[in-house]
């Protein structure tokens, strides 16, 4: 019984030790944070059209006064559109669109030229004259088309994109189906970032 006792005993002490030995156990450790800042870039541009400019049929030079030699106008409209009336072949207008960059992130940008009818002073449509037209754009000598992306570099760079608008000298049989006709432009700027455009 002695020896129950005893051998009772020593394993209750050495479960103690084990119990002591484990609770005291410990690793050398270190916990290190990195804080990782992330900010989005923003695309921000402004567009303003300037410098409305007429040319006629066998005229040498742009004029500034928006009016064709046979009558026809050209209007730079407050609200981002050029109207054309009266064209005759041969007609061309050209304007500047100021496009500024206000992004902190390269873009590149492209100018859309839309039309809608316009109508005569009754109230009837005119004949659209937007599908004879041609449209060229210019950007520090390079020749662009509607649509076509254009790159601007990051913060507070801007630059000139010269349009072109002209109502071709063709056939006579061509020429004639316009008779009469007008179309007011809309020019809208399309920007995205940089290096997600093709």
């Amino acid at each position: 019984m002695k020896k129950k006792v005893l051998l009772s005993s020593i394993v209750t002490i050495a479960i103690c030790l084990c119990m002591i030995a484990g609770s005291t156990y410990a690793l050398f450790t270190d916990t290190v944070k990195t804080d990782i800042t992330v900010t989005a870039g923003t695309v921000d541009i402004e567009a303003k059209l300037d410098g409305l400019q007429t040319k006629s049929l066998e005229q040498d030079a742009f004029d500034d006064d928006g009016n064709f030699t046979n009558g026809g106008t050209a209007t730079l409209n407050s609200d981002g559109t050029v109207t054309l009336n009266l064209l005759t072949p041969g007609d061309e207008v050209k304007f500047d669109v100021e496009v500024e960059n206000k992004s902190n992130v390269s873009v590149k940008y492209k100018v859309n030229i839309t039309s809608e009818l316009v109508q005569d002073a009754d109230g009837n449509d005119l004949v659209d004259l937007s599908p004879t037209l041609e449209c060229q754009l210019n950007v520090n000598d390079t020749t662009y088309t509607p649509g076509e992306y254009i790159e601007l570099p990051a913060t507070d760079r801007a630059e000139t994109v010269s349009v072109t608008v002209s109502f071709p000298n063709g056939t006579a049989e061509h020429d004639n189906a316009f008779q009469g006709a007008g179309c007011k432009l809309i020019i809208t700027i399309e920007a995205v970032q940089a290096n997600g455009a093709n």
